[in-house]
């Protein structure tokens, strides 16, 4: 997903871990930037994948999550960028 992104565009994805928040540039429209940070198989590295959830209320960040949704591009600030746009945000811890 994060070589090939065009891969992944509408399919449904799943992902798992706690919830982070990131102040957006005020230019771009968008006040805050949430993400589950996804460890890798070794958890020695992490990647943060971008969602909205346009039917709910977020709870703080660090709080566990299970995130499943279509995947699509959308324009931030003139460039590609992706998301993950959420069907169901569910809590785990």
């Amino acid at each position: 997903m994060v070589r090939t992104p065009e891969d992944y565009l509408g399919k449904t994805v799943r992902m798992e871990g706690p919830l982070a928040v990131y102040e957006a540039n005020p230019a771009l429209g968008i006040d805050y930037f949430y993400t589950v940070v996804i460890q890798d198989a070794t958890a020695c590295c992490q990647q943060g994948m971008e969602f909205i959830w346009p039917e709910g209320t977020l709870p703080e960040a660090g709080t566990g999550l299970v995130v499943t949704g279509t995947f699509a591009e959308y324009d931030c600030g003139g460039l590609p960028s992706y998301h993950i746009v959420a069907d169901t945000v569910e809590i785990t811890a």
